[in-house]
């Protein structure tokens, strides 16, 4: 569990004023004024807003935003800060850094804003990058061993202040995305489909994965051949769909199963598993993309999983102790069911939402 500490937030504040004021009172005389000819004045904010608060470290060229977390354990009874800094250099962002030594972040600060250059920075310090930095390296392996993979479409790191840096491969309906996640020793490697997460692999096996990804993108291998190929991999349900050419329909179908794992039932729970079961014959697995949240199932007709608001919808209702379901049309019209059960007007109203080209 993380929050945003206050104090760590105060005593940070307190260090690296510390540190650079410091640095100035240790250069005196003559040294000192020659230095503040030449040295822009660097300037020291705290930044209060919430959840987002930081420290902000800048002079004319160069900025700093420190960002802290603090880490309780599951157990809550010990807690740590974590430090996170992206370092910017004429309002663009160059690196981003991570550790739970106060110290060693405010000492980066330092070497950072007066002027030391960013390879520099990453041989004092392996935190600087260092998720980015793995990804650079594997995607030198891929292009090494496999230089066609330098001629698609897309061959990049993708880099974002609110998630992790990525790695991607992407050549037509193909995409392998790699990355670290939190404090995961291996990467993640995901495979899409059509823009769809078809599977996932991790593991240390860097050459296999590159393999792996390689014949995905590039050769549009079958997730059958993968899984003859690589037996450790499973490639799931719906690279069965995708390979016959129903990709769409496996998401609506597989969607059905997630949503009534996820659906609260209440003591009539059999009738409810009988309307999904009569849902299931009438053909609607194949035509609705689901959605369910505590008491309320949803049923749309959406390629992706937008907003209710951007799309027409019908809405189920059930209830703990109540045998029946209410049920809001495409209009927002609620209509009240005495019984759990596929009525002609419960098929209308679906059929209504069923008209509805997908989109």
């Amino acid at each position: 569990m993380t929050s945003y500490d206050h104090t760590g937030l105060q005593i940070l504040f307190d260090a690296l004023r510390e540190k650079f004021h410091s640095d100035d009172r240790s250069s005196s005389g003559l040294l000192n004024k020659v230095k503040s000819i030449w040295k822009s004045p660097v300037v020291i904010n705290r930044i209060d807003s919430g959840a987002y608060s930081s420290c902000e470290v800048k002079n004319s060229t160069r900025t700093c935003h420190i960002y802290i977390n603090k880490i309780e354990t599951e157990s809550q009874h010990q807690t740590s800060l974590d430090f996170y800094t992206v370092l910017g250099e004429r309002n663009k962002e160059i690196a981003s850094a991570k550790t739970d030594s106060m110290e060693h972040m405010v000492n980066l600060i330092f070497d950072f804003i007066e002027g030391e250059n960013l390879i520099e920075l990453y041989r004092r310090y392996d935190f600087v990058d260092r998720k980015k930095r793995k990804l650079i390296l594997l995607q030198t392996l891929i292009n090494d061993v496999y230089p066609a993979m330098k001629e698609i479409a897309v061959n990049r790191i993708v880099e974002d202040i609110l998630s992790y840096p990525e790695l991607e491969f992407e050549d037509g309906e193909r995409l392998c995305r790699i990355h670290y996640h939190a404090s995961k020793e291996f990467p993640r490697w995901i495979y899409f489909w059509n823009g769809t997460r078809i599977f996932e692999t991790s593991n240390p096996h860097d050459a296999i994965n590159a393999q792996i990804a390689m014949r995905w993108v590039l050769e549009k291998v079958r997730p059958s051949e993968l899984n003859m190929d690589y037996p450790e991999i499973d490639t799931g349900k719906l690279a069965q769909f995708y390979e016959q050419g129903k990709g769409l329909e496996g998401e609506f179908t597989l969607s059905w199963e997630e949503s009534i794992k996820n659906l609260k039932q209440g003591e009539h729970h059999e009738k409810v598993r009988k309307l999904f079961k009569q849902f299931e014959k009438a053909g609607y697995y194949q035509l609705f993309r689901t959605n369910a949240n505590s008491w309320t199932f949803v049923m749309t007709r959406s390629k992706k999983n937008l907003k209710l608001s951007d799309q027409p919808f019908i809405s189920f209702r059930f209830y703990e102790n109540k045998s029946e379901v209410s049920v809001k049309d495409i209009h927002g019209t609620l209509h009240r069911f005495e019984e759990i059960e596929l009525t002609s007007e419960m098929k209308r109203i679906i059929q209504e939402l069923q008209d509805i080209q997908i989109q």
